[in-house]
C-alpha cells in the first residue's frame, strides 16, 4: 500500500479480513483491486478509512452479506432487511446467505452461552475455536454476542433450518429470513 502512497486504518483492515472470511473463494487480485480502488476513493486522503472501505466494496455480494449481518448485530433492521433484499436482487444462492447467517448466529450463540455463565473472553475466544479470526473479529463476535439473548439466537438456528428445508424443497426462504431478522431486530 505504501506503493500507493496509502495507509490502510486499523478498522477498515479488520472490515476487509472480515469481508474476506466470509467468502468461499477470494480471486486473485481481488485484495490489491478493491485496495487500489479505494486508494483512488479517498483521493488526497493518505489513510483508507473503513467507510471508504465499504463504499467501494457495496457492489461485492459478500460485502453485502457481511453489511446484513453487521446491521444485524447492530439491531437495524431496516438495513439488515435492506441488505437480505440486495442479495435476493443479486441472484446470490439462498442456500449461501443461510449458511452466511447460521455461521455468523452459531458464533453468536457460542459466545453468548460462555457469557451466560459468566465466562471470560479468553473463554469466549476459545469458544470461536481455532478459526476465530483475528483479534479484531474476534473482539467484534464478542461484542455483537452481546446483542442478543441465547435463546433468541437459539431460535434463529430453528429458523434457519425451517428456510433451509424450504431452499431445498424449490420453496421460498425468503419470508422465513425475513422473519429471523425483524424477530433478532427486537
Amino acid at each position: 500500500m505504501t506503493a500507493l502512497g496509502k495507509r490502510l486504518e486499523r478498522e477498515a483492515l479488520d472490515h476487509l479480513l472480515a469481508v474476506v472470511a466470509t467468502m468461499n473463494q477470494v480471486p486473485r487480485g481481488f485484495l490489491a483491486s478493491e485496495i487500489e480502488k479505494a486508494a483512488l476513493f479517498v483521493g488526497n486522503d493518505p489513510k483508507i478509512s473503513k467507510k471508504a472501505l465499504e463504499e467501494v466494496m457495496a457492489a461485492v455480494p459478500e460485502v453485502s452479506a457481511f453489511a446484513m449481518t453487521d446491521a444485524l448485530a447492530r439491531r437495524q433492521t431496516e438495513r439488515a432487511l435492506a441488505r437480505l433484499e440486495e442479495l435476493f436482487v443479486g441472484k446470490e444462492p439462498p442456500l449461501k446467505i443461510i449458511g452466511l447467517l447460521a455461521y455468523n448466529i452459531r458464533r453468536w450463540w457460542q459466545v453468548r452461552q460462555v457469557i451466560d455463565r459468566r465466562g471470560s473472553e479468553t473463554e469466549m475466544a476459545a469458544a470461536l475455536g481455532t478459526k476465530g479470526g483475528s483479534p479484531g473479529m474476534v473482539s467484534r463476535v464478542i461484542a455483537q454476542s452481546r446483542s442478543f439473548r441465547s435463546d433468541a439466537l437459539k431460535q434463529a438456528l430453528l429458523t434457519l433450518a425451517d428456510a433451509n428445508v424450504a431452499s431445498r424443497s424449490g420453496g421460498d426462504p425468503k419470508p422465513y429470513l425475513e422473519r429471523l431478522i425483524i424477530e433478532l431486530c427486537r
